[in-house]
């Protein structure tokens, strides 16, 4: 773990990386964005999720740097699950989306809470809508799994503020 974790930014070494160097003194003072609280691990571990499922590649970093502060979670947790999607594994990821969000469609048919025109249109609008569809589905899924996984791993109130 701690190899991995070297991996990601410190917040010592914010200025040598090129994104976020430049946010590196507002990171720097909000101590919500360093701790593995619960209260900023659960949040980190669904917008990471949904982030990184998303369709919008090139967009993952700038998104979750927001989705950060926006939901007061840990920064390191949601750039980490922006590993995920890279360029050799993106492809599957948007067909596995795409395929879920068609899914949910079928399922729902036109009552679904997802806008009509949009999912029964056609193009490049049908599958964006799908494939987000589908990313937010499968986000929940593996924050469902990642929670659980954290709360075995760690002590009740290992990590709880005193």
């Amino acid at each position: 773990m701690k190899k991995f974790l070297r991996l990601l930014p410190r917040k010592a070494l914010l200025e040598k990386y090129p994104i976020i160097g430049r946010f590196a003194e507002p990171l720097r003072r909000n101590a919500f964005l360093w701790s593995f609280r619960s209260s900023e691990m659960l949040p980190a571990f669904l917008s990471g999720w949904v982030i990184t499922l998303t369709p919008f590649y090139g967009m993952h970093t700038p998104m979750a740097l927001f989705a950060a502060f926006l939901f007061r979670a840990n920064l390191l947790t949601i750039l980490a699950l922006q590993f995920i999607s890279n360029p050799f594994m993106e492809p599957f990821i948007w067909l596995t989306t795409h395929a879920v969000g068609q899914c949910v469609v079928s399922v729902l048919g036109n009552h679904g809470p997802v806008a009509a025109n949009a999912i029964h249109g056609g193009g490049i609008a049908r599958w964006l809508a799908t494939a987000t569809l589908g990313s937010i589905l499968l986000g929940f899924l593996g924050t469902l799994i990642s929670c659980g996984i954290y709360k075995l791993l760690t002590k009740p109130g290992q990590l709880e503020p005193k």
